[in-house]
């Protein structure tokens, strides 16, 4: 979980926003009631997910596929990253490939 976590911190910094900035847009987005007790309110839930260990999968990945779909996202070029796990590999071998797609990444982008 820590990894995804780590991941969606990163893309957010990519892009150049804040945590407090993108947990704003995602807010104005979701919801109906927005005012900035509201905004405020949800920017510390957002910061306690992002530190808890029990935060679930689900909760990051819909603030990355919202991320994803941010106009400043794809004013960058960037592209939505898609590893798919096959269970017809074993799961070191999903791991090393998934380790080879970072490190091409991050050549690309240096």
């Amino acid at each position: 979980m820590r990894d995804k976590k780590e991941e969606l911190r990163n893309w957010i910094k990519k892009i150049g926003l804040t945590e407090k900035y993108f947990s704003e847009q995602y807010y104005i987005e979701t919801y109906e009631d927005i005012n900035e007790k509201e905004i405020n309110r949800f920017y510390q839930k957002f910061k306690g997910q992002m530190k808890r260990d029990t935060t679930s999968t689900e909760i990051i990945e819909l603030y990355m596929n919202y991320l994803f779909d941010m106009e400043e996202f794809k004013a960058l070029n960037y592209v939505k990253p898609n590893y798919i796990m096959d269970d017809n590999f074993s799961k070191e071998f999903n791991n090393k490939m998934k380790n080879i797609s970072i490190l091409i990444n991050n050549k690309l982008e240096s």
